[in-house]
This record gives structure tokens, C-alpha cells and sequence, in this order.
């Protein structure tokens, strides 16, 4: 059907349905794809002694060859609550 200068096409019957389950497939594999990706985080930075950030974290996924870019890995970082300790400043001893 030819509306304006649109092309609209008409779906079949059920195709509705298929591009929903579709959809909720997709959502699916990317939760689990993140749950993965949150053990493999916490995993990284227990062995950090909690002092990796997401930068680093970022690279030792990498390394171990999990594909995940760093904004996603700082999300899940701060979604699961990780925060590295911070350094404390040197002090300058005048004796």
C-alpha cells in the first residue's frame, strides 16, 4: 500500500506475535549475556583486592576475552554496588 511517499507493507498474519517473541528473546539473551558479565566483574574484582575500577576491569575482561564495552561495565559496576578503595594522599614528612 502506497501511502504519500511512504512505502507501508503489510505484515501476515501472526508475524505481530513472532516479532514480539522476537523482541523478548532478544531481552532474554542480552539479561543473561549481563548476568554473565556481572559474575566475571565481581570475579575480577575480588582478585583485585577490591581495587580495580572500571577501566581496569574493563581490560581484565578483555583479557579474558569477554566482549563488553567499559560504560557497560561501569553500569553493572555501580549497579552492583562496587567501588574501589581510593588511595589515601601521600604526606610530606618536614622531619
Amino acid at each position: 500500500m502506497i501511502i504519500g511517499s511512504a512505502v507501508y507493507r503489510t505484515l501476515p498474519p501472526g508475524a505481530v506475535e513472532a516479532t514480539a517473541m522476537e523482541k523478548e528473546n532478544r531481552q532474554l539473551r542480552a539479561r543473561v549475556k549481563e548476568l554473565e558479565l556481572e559474575r566475571e566483574i565481581r570475579k575480577a574484582f575480588d582478585d583485585s583486592d577490591s581495587t580495580y575500577g572500571h577501566r581496569r576491569i574493563h581490560a581484565q575482561l578483555h583479557r579474558w576475552g569477554h566482549a563488553a564495552g567499559p560504560e557497560l561495565v561501569r553500569r553493572l559496576m555501580r549497579e552492583l554496588g562496587l567501588q574501589p578503595c581510593q588511595p589515601k594522599p601521600k604526606r610530606v614528612s618536614l622531619t
